[in-house]
């Protein structure tokens, strides 16, 4: 299983969404700050966009831009900010 699929699974627990709902076409909120909680982390982990996209079923730039609304969230929403920090905790454990 890859870092992504993993983070994704981890986040469907975090986020308390599916991980088809990650992977879907779906922009409900509360799908889309999972997805962008995965970006992130997995960037932090080395990931590149060009390797998370596709995981997402999202190309490069759509992931990169989810990466950075994932930074602007951890700093202005402290809801984001501690589930954000449970998946690092999470992956950081898992040594993904």
């Amino acid at each position: 299983m890859s870092i992504a699929e993993l983070l994704i699974n981890r986040a469907s627990v975090i986020f308390d969404v599916g991980p088809r709902d990650i992977r879907s076409p779906y922009r409900a909120d509360h799908i889309a700050i999972a997805r962008h909680a995965v970006c992130k982390v997995a960037s932090e982990l080395g990931v590149t966009m060009t390797a998370i996209g596709p995981a997402l079923n999202r190309d490069r730039c759509t992931a990169r831009d989810s990466r950075d609304r994932a930074a602007f969230l951890e700093k202005t929403d402290p809801a984001f900010a501690a589930r954000l920090d449970a998946l690092r905790r999470e992956a950081m454990g898992e040594n993904l």
